[in-house]
């Protein structure tokens, strides 16, 4: 089983952006790339736990920044529920939607996600029993064309708001 950690600080967060985006380095060829960064300049990035045991099966990301995404982040994992994600100090601007979980059990804290074109997040369960679950504490979720938390399911599977504590939804679409 593998593992993904991507640690950042306050003062130096890592981030996952446009190679436009002039804010964090990028267009160091003005000249011949005239276009502003946009989103789906890139896709996501993608965490695959689904029965491979070379698969990602724990992340945890702190003062990370994603930007011009597709989906900033595609998690689906299998359906050993046993695994909690952590991510804190967060921000998602600028891509289609930002966060797209099936079969995901996340604790997402101090998070920023806003201005995306769909939703904010995205929980979703598989029809093989696994569960998609999120707890939400002291982040803002704003601005988005649609809904800032979408929740579905296939048959008697329901994705699961555990907490949303502390935390401003509003501004949102649809």
């Amino acid at each position: 089983n593998s593992t993904l950690i991507a640690k950042g600080t306050q003062s130096d967060p890592i981030v996952f952006t446009s190679y436009r985006d002039h804010n964090y380095g990028g267009k160091t060829n003005a000249l011949s790339d005239t276009n502003s960064a946009q989103p789906g300049d890139w896709r996501h990035v993608y965490l695959d736990g689904n029965n491979n045991p070379t698969n990602t099966k724990f992340t945890e990301f702190e003062h990370v920044i994603f930007q011009y995404g597709d989906q900033n982040i595609r998690a689906f994992f299998d359906n050993d529920n046993s695994i909690q994600n952590t991510w804190s100090h967060i921000e998602s601007r600028y891509a289609d939607s930002y966060l797209e979980l099936q079969n995901t059990l996340l604790t997402l804290e101090n998070a920023t996600i806003e201005n995306h074109r769909l939703e904010g997040i995205r929980l979703e369960n598989r029809n093989d029993g696994g569960l998609a679950e999120l707890t939400l504490r002291n982040s803002v979720i704003r601005n988005n064309g649609h809904h800032g938390i979408q929740t579905t399911g296939y048959l008697a599977d329901h994705a699961i708001l555990k907490e949303i504590s502390n935390s401003v939804i509003e501004g949102n679409g649809q």
